[in-house]
């Protein structure tokens, strides 16, 4: 039996025993036949206070281990994950509490329960709670109802119109509200009127949600969940193997998994920039040779290394921090680090030691990595580097490693 299902089957068995819970979708496989690594329940959270502390006993007792656990007012997200034969295994459980869209309450997870549903194996909402999960969440962010669940919609106006916009009336305490008002109104506008509803009918709830839901916004932003790296090297000494390797690996486990090159690529190259300030008329793209550039004075080093600071700062808070924010993973080749270490490369030709102090600019990734490896290996690999220069970039490398603890030197010489 493989292993994830046998994980799956036992949280079940704990589920039925014990808690009223029900699954959002996708439910008819499980638990034997579970296929995919997501599934998404629906419980109280005081029961989930409970089944948390049964969970982290049965990943144990399986061999899994606890990757990432995300929390917020809407629902907990629990990454599990073990490695057999090899291959990764992994589970991503997310738990809601209700039904709720920036912190204002649409529906609370006991009313969705008493419509729930058991199929002689797992508890499931009710098609109308299915469809009112995704209905309310596209209404709401003025997003059209997706055509593969076209036929829900049909259902729910032939068989459940007038019980569907009978809870929708109550949702937004306005009965001239139903399924096509909901489909034709902005979004903003319903949200504030569920809002005000929930103002008028359960005050101190609403009001504990919203600031839940500002505490989590926050703390999320402050420090995500998500993390980034950084890894740097010399060309040939085989850092693009090993991340496309991590690239896949992560993308099993996260579902947000970026690759960028160097810096975030905000604002364009130098090149592109004077080419449409009339500067220059061609580019040079010629990206197989990474060190053809030519030795530029002080002030063209100077304007790179800013330019390029200024980037990285604007680039950071713009593309990578909401990745981070989403729980996702953000990868860089190179980084700043290859400004410091590969003068030719970026032709920035000032001191490095100066470059490196003024890496205290530069938005740090969580972790950062420098590749070494025999330089033979590289000159076998790599023609367009010289030993010379191999060895003044591993020079510049190891004076990063010795005076700077947040860089991780990695040997990667094949044994």
């Amino acid at each position: 039996m493989n292993i994830d299902r046998l994980l799956v089957i036992e949280l079940f068995k704990i589920l039925n025993k014990n808690y009223k819970y029900a699954v959002l979708r996708s439910y008819d496989e499980l638990p034997e036949n579970f296929k995919s690594h997501d599934i998404d329940i629906l419980i109280e959270k005081n029961d989930f206070i409970r089944l948390k502390k049964e969970l982290i006993g049965l990943f144990n007792s399986l061999g899994f281990k606890l990757l990432m656990v995300n929390e917020n007012e809407r629902f907990n997200t629990l990454v599990v994950s073990k490695r057999v034969d090899g291959a990764l295994q992994f589970l991503y459980i997310d738990f809601f509490f209700n039904y709720s869209l920036y912190g204002v309450n649409l529906l609370d997870a006991s009313d969705i329960l008493e419509r729930r549903v058991f199929n002689q194996k797992v508890y499931h909402v009710s098609m109308l709670n299915e469809f009112l999960e995704k209905f309310l969440n596209t209404s709401l962010l003025n997003h059209s109802y997706p055509d593969k669940y076209k036929n829900i919609l049909q259902n729910i106006d032939e068989n459940h119109n007038e019980e569907v916009n009978a809870i929708l009336a109550k949702i937004f305490n306005d009965k001239s509200i139903g399924i096509k008002e909901c489909q034709n109104q902005p979004g903003k506008r319903l949200l504030r009127k569920s809002f005000t509803s929930n103002m008028l009918n359960t005050p101190i709830k609403q009001l504990k949600m919203s600031l839940q839901f500002f505490f989590f916004y926050i703390k999320g932003w402050l420090r995500p969940n998500g993390f980034s790296f950084s890894m740097t090297g010399p060309d040939g000494s085989g850092k693009t193997t090993i991340l496309t390797q991590l690239e896949d690996e992560f993308s099993k486990i996260y579902r947000e998994v970026e690759l960028n090159h160097f810096r975030p690529t905000i604002i364009p190259r130098i090149a592109e920039l004077f080419k449409e300030l009339g500067f220059k008329k061609t580019v040079d793209v010629d990206y197989d040779q990474p060190h053809r550039g030519v030795k530029t004075s002080k002030v063209s080093s100077w304007f790179r290394l800013l330019y390029y600071i200024f980037d990285y700062i604007i680039g950071f808070y713009k593309t990578v921090k909401p990745v981070l924010f989403r729980r996702g993973v953000v990868i860089f080749d190179r980084y700043y680090t290859d400004i410091i270490s590969d003068s030719k490369r970026s032709q920035i030709y000032l001191n490095y030691k100066m470059i490196f102090m003024l890496r205290k600019l530069v938005p740090r990734m969580n972790y950062n990595f420098i590749i070494f490896v025999d330089p033979e290996r590289i000159l076998q690999r790599k023609q367009e580097l010289t030993r010379e220069q191999i060895d003044e970039i591993y020079e510049k490398l190891y004076y990063i490693c010795d005076n700077d603890n947040k860089y991780t030197p990695i040997n990667n010489d094949e044994k």
